[in-house]
């Protein structure tokens, strides 16, 4: 080591030890920046996803317990006015006050022992509300009439369908007369003619008289539109993806605000999430039937998990809406790592690009500290062999200037 800085320079004696300190110094601070970004990144994304899941949870929660409760107070409506069910229509003006006072309501219908059925939907159009009256009864002939109302409740316009549909042969009304009490249908596929191929769930219950003859059922009708519209307005990531599943894999509700469904013709039916048109919800839904080998039945705890997709890491956390006692639903939330990854990479650059900076500027200021130090030297070391060439060649002194160490003094 001794003899390889003998033959430096005093300028690189000078710079060199400097300049690798320096050099390490901004190498470390770069790694660190990477690493410490990275362990942010996850545990920030780990934090979101808990924290989105939670709040869909909750906010799904809200609105199926809210829908119960309507339900609850038309039972409650229908008992204390005593209204009679066989006439379908008694129950219009309590429906009507309700689907104005309550946001969340789509739809209520009801059905009688005789099979009659009446429906009332909201709709938003161009921001102005359209509501609609739907009944099938004797004074239709058993065919299905549905009306459009103003504001006011005044008929818009009226198309009979030549159907004729039966109230007790809807899911909703079986599902009731089973459980004796309340109850949520599996989801089905709306008859409605407001909107066509849409998916709906009901909250049902059972209306007895006093002497426990069954008069009929009531119903509130849950578009599932509705958790599509909650879970998009969530601002979470940039290219994330949420969407609602149940342990069948079948969709309820997805933030890229598609419709579940897939229409064949004049029918339509169920979207499995492995079949989206969304790349990330397919992806993301084919490796969690693949890891949980098609069984979603099991899940009973938030499990947070990732995957490659086109060689970019992807987080995911899926996680079952333990409030729901009778609906098995589990949210999937997963959004790109390169969503949280730009930024640091961004900083990461500014961070390399201010360590070579400053390294430069060391360079420069080491390089003008070392001619200052070095010029001196250098003259010194030129005068002393001009005056030992001198004594040489004049005869003068026995004796040569032998350098030894840095070339400046040589």
């Amino acid at each position: 080591m001794n003899h390889l800085l003998s033959k430096l320079p005093l300028r690189g004696v000078i710079i060199l030890p400097f300049v690798a300190q320096l050099s390490l110094a901004v190498g470390l601070t770069a790694w660190l920046s990477i690493r410490n970004g990275e362990k942010a990144v996850n545990q920030i994304s780990q934090q979101l996803r808990e924290e989105t899941a939670a709040r869909i949870s909750h906010e799904v929660t809200d609105l199926l317990t809210t829908t119960r409760l309507i339900n609850r107070l038309s039972v409650k409506t229908i008992q204390r006015e005593g209204l009679d069910l066989s006439q379908i229509r008694s129950i219009a003006d309590a429906y009507w006050d309700y689907i104005n006072t309550f946001e969340t309501i789509y739809g209520l219908g009801v059905g009688n022992s005789s099979g009659d059925i009446l429906a009332m939907f909201k709709r938003v159009h161009n921001g102005e509300p359209r509501f609609f009256l739907e009944y099938s009864n004797g004074s239709t002939g058993g065919q299905y009439l549905s009306s459009r109302l103003n504001a006011q409740r005044q008929v818009v316009e009226s198309t009979l369908f030549d159907r004729h549909i039966d109230a007790r042969e809807r899911p909703w009304y079986q599902a009731a007369i089973r459980a004796q009490g309340p109850v949520w249908t599996d989801i089905y596929l709306s008859v409605s003619q407001v909107e066509e191929y849409s998916l709906a769930i009901n909250a049902s219950e059972p209306v007895y008289a006093e002497d426990g003859q069954l008069q009929g059922v009531v119903s509130v009708i849950l578009d599932l539109g509705q958790i599509s519209q909650l879970l998009e307005a969530i601002n979470f990531s940039p290219s994330g993806q949420i969407y609602i599943v149940e342990t069948n894999g079948d969709l309820i509700a997805s933030s890229d605000g598609r419709n579940p469904v897939v229409v064949e013709g004049e029918t339509g039916r169920r979207l499995p999430a492995i079949a989206s048109e969304n790349r990330l919800v397919r992806a993301s839904a084919i490796y969690l039937q693949d890891y949980f080998n098609g069984d979603f039945g099991g899940i009973r705890q938030s499990q947070q998990l990732d995957f490659d997709l086109d060689g970019e890491r992807q987080l995911l956390q899926i996680t079952p809406i333990q409030t729901l006692e009778e609906l098995n639903w589990l949210i999937v939330v997963v959004l790109p790592e390169a969503d949280f990854m730009a930024q640091i990479y961004a900083n990461t650059r500014q961070t390399w690009l201010l360590c070579l900076l400053a390294l430069g500027v060391a360079i420069l200021s080491s390089l003008l500290t070392s001619r200052w130090i070095t010029r001196p030297l250098l003259q010194l070391n030129q005068k002393t062999k001009e005056i030992a060439t001198v004594n040489l060649v004049s005869g003068r002194s026995r004796y040569s200037l032998a350098s030894q160490g840095t070339l400046e003094i040589r």
